[in-house]
């Protein structure tokens, strides 16, 4: 098991652009498409309900 993880690639954080999300600001936030949104779009439905598995609110 040892031998495989040394094989592994190991990835470095990008430190250029976590310095420059710092100097533009909270804007770059919530740009993404959710996947429970994608569902909605796939199955032509208007209500989120309809998509989730289960609400946040039975957690």
């Amino acid at each position: 098991f040892e031998k495989i993880i040394k094989k592994k690639k190991q990835l470095t954080l990008d430190e250029n652009f976590l310095k420059s999300i710092n100097h533009i600001g909270n804007n770059l936030y919530g740009i993404a498409i959710g996947f429970d949104r994608l569902m909605m779009l796939k199955h032509k439905t208007p209500n989120i309900k309809d998509v989730l598995y289960f609400s946040y609110l039975e957690l």
